[in-house]
């Protein structure tokens, strides 16, 4: 199998979404994609969210933030400027890969990508993140469809926490996600956090 990891870019979750739906037929065949982007003011639903986990829909309207039902794992989350998202469309069939082991592995890439960046991280496989004592900095969302994963990850870089303060966040209250900004005071940028992470998720996909 051949994978591609594609550069990092500011792209809407809609068109992400159509990206990985193509690079799916890819990944049957024997391309494999990796996307890493920053996406705009977006709340997405997992197969698991209830109405509960959006309990202010005025204010989601008020503040022109999207929403859209998906089909990847997990609960409400949301998207934006100041968050790194990655998407990684594996054919895990093929590499012989439980889906157990894929959280552990990528999570793993992650935390030691942002370790290089002197960010300390622990991982809770549980619900599925890096953490930053007990704040969430890192989410694992995927969907797996004959092998073939969608979705992934998102790394709250330097966001703030508006789009979260409207929805329960994996299903926890909305003060228990944060960024790598305000629990350290990096000013690493989204670009250099998604070349490190990038760097690592090639040593093992």
């Amino acid at each position: 199998m051949k994978t591609i990891f594609h550069n990092f870019q500011q792209k809407s979750w809609i068109d992400s979404y159509y990206l990985q739906l193509q690079a799916t037929e890819d990944a049957r065949r024997s391309v494999e994609h990796v996307f890493f982007f920053e996406h705009k003011n977006v709340i997405t639903l997992g197969t698991s969210s209830t109405k509960s986990d959006i309990p202010n829909t005025a204010n989601i309207r008020r503040k022109n933030i999207s929403v859209f039902k998906t089909n990847r794992g997990g609960e409400a989350t949301w998207h934006g400027a100041g968050q790194l998202v990655f998407y990684p469309v594996l054919n895990i069939k093929k590499r012989r890969i439980k889906a157990t082991e894929l959280v552990k592995i990528v999570l793993q890439a992650t935390q030691d990508a942002l370790l290089k960046k002197q960010i300390e991280t622990s991982i809770n496989l549980k619900k599925p993140g890096l953490y930053i004592q007990n704040k969430k900095i890192v989410s694992f969302g995927m969907t797996i469809q004959k092998g073939i994963t969608m979705h992934g990850v998102s790394v709250n870089v330097n966001n703030n926490n508006e789009g979260f303060a409207e929805i329960k966040p994996c299903g926890m209250p909305p003060n228990t996600v944060s960024s790598i900004k305000a629990e350290t005071g990096s000013n690493e940028s989204i670009e250099s956090i998604a070349q490190e992470v990038k760097l690592h998720l090639k040593k093992i996909l």
